[in-house]
């Protein structure tokens, strides 16, 4: 079998932290910042999905919280929100480009403005 690609990938995680609730809580604004960010890195969207979790408040329930999952030609990018503690979780892991995952991130984290970041990287594969 002839081999095309070698498994080298990139993963970078990071937490957000001290992001407006109102932004973490907008699913349409979630879905649109992460598949610009995709686009802005040059890389290929296939597949997305989201959802906007509900909380039971008394005799009523209501939004709160996203999970965003792009599947990517190149592997995939999520975004996960706690908007009710201006918190928000990214993951991407991909193959081609090691400057992907950071700039996905870095769009992302124009867009939502975070008091502080933590972010891990590395190389997988070979």
């Amino acid at each position: 079998m002839k081999k095309l690609y070698t498994p080298r990938q990139y993963h970078l995680s990071a937490e957000f932290y001290g992001v407006s609730e109102k932004l973490l809580n907008d699913r349409q604004l979630i879905k649109k910042i992460l598949t610009k960010a995709i686009s802005q890195a040059g890389l290929h969207l296939v597949k997305f999905s989201d959802y906007h979790h509900r909380i039971f408040d008394g005799k009523l329930t209501k939004h709160q919280g996203i999970s965003a999952v792009a599947i990517l030609e190149e592997s995939h990018a999520a975004i996960y929100t706690w908007p009710e503690h201006g918190y928000c979780s990214i993951d991407i892991l991909t193959c081609g480009k090691k400057s992907g995952p950071d700039k996905i991130k870095q769009y992302i984290e124009k867009r939502l403005k975070p008091e502080k970041v933590n972010q891990t990287f590395e190389s997988k594969g070979f």
